[in-house]
């Protein structure tokens, strides 16, 4: 089967406003509730959106868009039906860089296989540089558009 060639943009879209966290939604008490303060096995750590350094892809946006074009395949059967657009894909990058917790945020209307492709690309990209926060790793929750264009060359 032959690729189709895809062409993509990526931007990164920043949620929320500066210093404010998201937890898992499966938390039944802030972290400082815990009963023993010493043990640390039993804290959440908090998902940010915002810090001082946000994560990167190593070898910065460009490395990225290199990665996820030569990565990525627009599903045969959207591109014949002429489905295009943008899905969102938001994931949590960890500590230690890598990519977790990977959802589609938004996705394409009728376009269940693009979305899908974009979800399995972003799950697959090696290990960032984490985002830092009062000078520690810490994890970040980053939401990024996958836009897939359906053109078809010209005088075709």
């Amino acid at each position: 089967m032959k690729p189709i060639k895809l062409i993509a943009a990526f931007t990164f879209l920043s949620l929320s406003v500066a210093g404010q966290t998201a937890t898992p939604k499966s938390i039944a008490a802030p972290p400082d509730s815990v009963s023993d303060p010493n043990d640390l096995a039993k804290r959440e750590e908090p998902i940010f959106l915002i810090v001082e350094k946000m994560p990167e892809f190593k070898g910065g946006e460009n490395a990225m868009k290199k990665f996820i074009s030569e990565n990525i395949m627009y599903p045969k059967q959207e591109y014949d039906k002429g489905i295009s657009g943008t899905c969102y894909v938001a994931f949590v990058v960890d500590k230690d860089g890598s990519i977790t917790d990977v959802q589609i945020s938004r996705g394409i209307q009728n376009g269940p296989a693009c979305n899908a492709e974009a979800k399995r690309v972003v799950q697959s990209m090696p290990k960032w540089t984490p985002g830092i926060q009062n000078g520690r790793a810490v994890k970040v929750r980053y939401t990024m558009p996958v836009k897939f264009t359906n053109e078809k060359p010209a005088g075709k």
